[in-house]
């Protein structure tokens, strides 16, 4: 998948809340689930909180 999606086909994005860098993937490429932490302010494996 692409930087900043996930799933089946690669057709969902990853969260906005997800904290991201250049150079690796926001969110787990199958689940979704952010894979660096979440962004200051947010919680939970998908920054939902």
């Amino acid at each position: 998948c692409a930087a900043g999606t996930f799933g089946h086909g690669c057709s969902s994005s990853c969260s906005k809340n997800c904290e991201s860098s250049a150079n690796k993937s926001m969110c787990n490429p199958e689940t979704g689930v952010c894979v660096q932490g979440c962004k200051s302010g947010f919680a939970g494996q998908y920054c939902e909180n």
